[in-house]
């Protein structure tokens, strides 16, 4: 269980020990065809590390990530910030820590472009970012289906701290992410954030 911040009082250092953000390596696997499409985060051993729901319905509002299905504990709140030149921003909030994470910028991608996301911290710094390896895979996602896997590594200035790998089922894609060799030096409240909308966005681009 995550550690509440006291009303009223600055937590001297992030309080997190929600399981979700001590994980170098775990699962991501989102619904497809379902009515309100749903993500989970699972460890290796299979339990369920978080959940989101109605990612559809919310992508013009807010993102909320929760510890479990019945929506027992908030952990994250994504929220969308004006969009400018094309490109999409999203401020990222702990609710368990009652302070800014940070945000997460998409700049616009066509054709064979790689999409890249970047993640900057609570002090507008940018901390690293997360790229799809293969321009020919993301022209073909972009432009023929989602359903085709792709690639994607984790960068913190410029060393590459992890890996995900996408592999897309018809009914469940799942992702696998490797961050064993950053060291934790990327806050895994962004990361969290990031992959959340790595997995929603095209879904969502192909809808707007």
């Amino acid at each position: 269980m995550a550690t509440i911040a006291v009303p009223g009082k600055l937590s001297p250092a992030p309080a997190i020990s929600a399981a979700l953000f001590q994980q170098d390596h775990f699962r991501v696997r989102k619904t497809r065809f379902s009515i309100t499409p749903k993500m989970y985060f699972y460890d290796q051993g299979g339990k369920t590390l978080a959940f989101v729901r109605n990612m559809a319905l919310h992508w013009n509002k807010e993102l909320r990530v929760f510890t479990d299905p019945s929506l027992s504990f908030e952990l994250l709140t994504i929220t969308p910030t004006k969009k400018q030149a094309g490109e999409k921003t999203f401020a990222v909030f702990d609710p368990v820590n009652r302070e800014s994470v940070g945000r997460i910028n998409a700049p616009h991608a066509v054709g064979f472009q790689k999409q890249e996301w970047n993640l900057f911290d609570a002090m507008g710094r940018r901390v690293g970012h997360l790229q799809e390896n293969s321009a020919l895979l993301a022209g073909m996602r972009r432009c023929v289906s989602e359903a085709l896997p792709q690639t994607y590594s984790f960068y913190c200035e410029e060393c590459v701290a992890g890996h995900a790998s996408l592999s897309n089922g018809l009914f469940s894609p799942e992702m696998e992410i490797d961050l064993c060799n950053d060291g934790k030096p990327l806050d895994r409240r962004l990361v969290v954030a990031i992959l959340v909308l790595a997995l929603a966005g095209r879904m969502q681009q192909a809808k707007n």
